[in-house]
């Protein structure tokens, strides 16, 4: 899926069950509704989930190709 990449945020907080600290990565991104979704025109924005590691070094705006696995988990960024 392309995407325009507009925003980027990371931190972390205290799991309440284990007590242990997690990272986490989040992108903003903008890109168009499906072709096959009626009803919409214009772009759709979306919240991804990426390790922040990864986050790191996606530059902020960018275009990127995004690649999903069939859980919808991120499993590639290729940056346009």
């Amino acid at each position: 899926m392309k995407v325009k990449i507009i925003g980027k945020r990371s931190g972390t907080f205290t799991d309440r069950t284990t007590g242990e600290m997690v990272s986490f990565g989040k992108m903003s991104v903008v890109t168009p509704f499906p072709i096959d979704q009626t009803g919409c025109e214009g772009e759709q924005a979306l919240e991804v989930s990426v390790k922040p590691n990864v986050l790191a070094d996606i530059p902020v705006p960018s275009e990127a190709n995004l690649d999903f696995n069939s859980k919808g988990n991120l499993i590639a960024i290729e940056l346009l």
